[in-house]
């Protein structure tokens, strides 16, 4: 009997702290940078970082993030690699958070500033500059591939 209730503590034990470890790593927080994926033929990466994130949880506000190219490979053929950089720019948009991401992650969704944002000052209205839809999900720091060439 002690044998047996002391695998169940245990076993409670072990599920609470990997719902802990999940609530922690699933958490949205000001300043995660976040990343999208696009193109066709092209591969493109656009990256943006949270300024703040609502009180219900349910919508961030963010800002772009310039893309770092890593020019020791990125080859001929316009093939590279990229990452998000330390610099945000540009209008400040909102996204709408949802939790059915990749792996139980938060993923964040909504129309963000698309050409020419980098040189458009930090009040300017979305509906003033090009946008695109984009579907984001939390950055993980490692540089992502990229195809410039059609």
């Amino acid at each position: 009997m002690v044998l047996e209730s002391e695998k169940k503590a245990k076993n409670i034990k072990q599920e609470t702290e990997k719902m802990t470890e999940n609530t922690e790593k699933n958490t949205v927080k000001v300043g995660m940078k976040l990343n999208t994926s696009w193109g066709y033929s092209m591969t493109m990466n656009d990256y943006c970082q949270i300024l703040e994130v609502s009180k219900s949880g349910k919508t961030v506000k963010c800002r772009k993030v310039k893309t770092i190219m890593n020019q020791a490979v990125f080859s001929g053929d316009g093939t590279g690699r990229a990452k998000a950089g330390a610099e945000v720019y540009g209008p400040v948009f909102r996204l709408k958070v949802t939790m059915n991401g990749y792996n139980g992650e938060p993923s964040f969704h909504g129309s963000y500033p698309f050409c020419g944002a980098e040189n458009l000052p930090i009040d300017t209205k979305m509906c003033d500059c090009s946008s695109r839809m984009g579907y984001f999900s939390i950055d993980n720091g490692e540089e992502s591939y990229e195809n410039h060439m059609d």
